[in-house]
C-alpha cells in the first residue's frame, strides 16, 4: 500500500493552493528526495519570489540575533492559519489583505 502526505498543490496559476493528500514521493536510483523543512514566498510587484541564499543556517542564525537585538522588527500578521487553512493564507497574500508574514501551523 502506497502512503500518502499532505501537500500544497498549485492547480493554476492565480488561484489559492489547495492542501491535498497525495502519494507520498519515492527516490528512484540516483535521486534523492528532500524534505522542506520551511520556506518562503513573498509577492513584489507582479510576480512571485522564492528567498534563497547559500547559507540558510548562518543567514537565520545571524537574523535571529538581529531580530533578538530590536535591530530587525518582525512584522506578523494577526491571523495564523493552520496547514487545512493554507489556502486562505495563500489567498490572504495574493490579495494584500495581510499584514506582514503569514503564520502556518505545521503540525
Amino acid at each position: 500500500m502506497k502512503q500518502t502526505m499532505k501537500a500544497l498543490v498549485l492547480n493554476a496559476f492565480e488561484v489559492p493552493m489547495n492542501l491535498s493528500k497525495v502519494e507520498r514521493p519515492v527516490a528512484g536510483p540516483g535521486q534523492v528526495l528532500v524534505r522542506i523543512k520551511a520556506s518562503v514566498v513573498e509577492v513584489v510587484g507582479e510576480g512571485v519570489q522564492g528567498c534563497a541564499s547559500g547559507n540558510e543556517v548562518w543567514d537565520m542564525t545571524e537574523a535571529a540575533k538581529l531580530v533578538d537585538a530590536g535591530k530587525i522588527k518582525v512584522l506578523l500578521d494577526e491571523r495564523h492559519y493552520s496547514m487545512d487553512e493554507a489556502g486562505r493564507a495563500h489567498a490572504a497574500m495574493q490579495d494584500g489583505s495581510a499584514r506582514g508574514k503569514i503564520v502556518v501551523e505545521v503540525e
